[in-house]
């Protein structure tokens, strides 16, 4: 029995192997620098992409936590702000909330189990429209609680949905965050294969439950 370390994708270490322009008689000496500097924004790209694949699956999980939390607290702010409506922005970061949970179960069982769901396009489309619906939710809730004076500085503040629309918020855009990283990823992958007709998806934003791998032989 012999036990492996899980290596990195292969498609990383092939966005590396970029040939030297001197190693080519049809390049222009003149091309070597900006052609260097061009290799240099490659890898620290692809440095950057192994680094957040290494964390996928913490950055899954808080963000399905996140998203938790933000549905919990603006469910008791919609539900206490008045006894007969709740503000729009409220009810927006309520349905983002319930989009990214969905959203979470297609991005981490689709590619590790459904392959052929899991197009690289498809991936990109999930991980943009939800890091929008952030992006758009917490600054419109900012902008609401600016607005009604709900900014923790004044009596509004004791008010409990006004500290719980201001917890969502805080959430929220932290959530904004962790999704620009993943956006980030899925629209690097699209970038490199731009030019393959496979629609593969991008290995290192699989969810891997352990970091190695046992293999048994058999003498």
């Amino acid at each position: 029995m012999s036990a492996r370390r899980h290596t990195a994708p292969r498609q990383f270490l092939h966005f590396l192997r970029v040939r030297h322009p001197r190693e080519s008689p049809n390049i222009k000496s003149e091309q070597y620098s900006s052609t260097r500097s061009w290799l240099l924004v490659r890898s620290k790209l692809a440095i950057m992409g192994l680094a957040l694949a290494a964390f996928m699956l913490p950055i899954r999980a808080i963000q399905g936590l996140f998203a938790m939390i933000v549905l919990g607290v603006l469910a008791y702010a919609a539900n206490n702000w008045a006894w007969w409506w709740s503000p729009s922005q409220i009810n927006f970061l309520i349905f983002t909330a319930v989009w990214t949970l969905l959203a979470l179960i297609y991005l981490i069982i689709a590619p590790a189990r459904y392959p052929t769901a899991a197009h690289k396009l498809g991936i990109l489309v999930a991980e943009v429209l939800t890091m929008l619906f952030w992006f758009a939710g917490f600054i419109a809730l900012a902008v609401l609680l600016t607005d009604v004076g709900c900014n923790g500085r004044r009596g509004q503040e004791e008010w409990g949905p006004c500290r719980a629309a201001i917890a969502g918020d805080v959430f929220a855009a932290f959530e904004w965050l962790l999704f620009c990283a993943t956006t980030l990823m899925a629209a690097l992958h699209c970038w490199r294969t731009r030019n393959e007709r496979s629609g593969k998806h991008d290995p290192a934003m699989e969810v891997h439950t352990h970091n190695t791998h046992t293999h048994t032989s058999h003498v």
